[in-house]
């Protein structure tokens, strides 16, 4: 092929839904697309860290409280297995 017909591998349309090539702007997607590719192309990792990083700072905000809480004058307490 010549590469000048609408088959031609160097033309890039861009994904439905997902970022037009080169330009970095989001392309919503078509009437028809699944919501399984939408939902796919939404996955990032700047995505992921965004819903991530508030869960880390709720569970480390209590593993500090908890460890505030405890009394450390309670000594090692001794367990009869029997």
């Amino acid at each position: 092929m010549t590469g000048t017909g609408p088959t031609s591998q160097d033309h890039q349309d861009p994904a439905p839904g997902g970022v037009a090539p080169g330009t970095g702007e989001e392309v919503p997607p078509a009437a028809g697309a699944s919501p399984a590719m939408a939902r796919a192309n939404r996955m990032s990792p700047a995505n992921m860290l965004r819903s991530l990083l508030p869960l880390v700072v709720i569970c480390l905000l209590i593993v500090g409280w908890n460890s505030l809480q405890q009394k450390t004058d309670e000594g090692v307490r001794t367990v009869d297995p029997s």
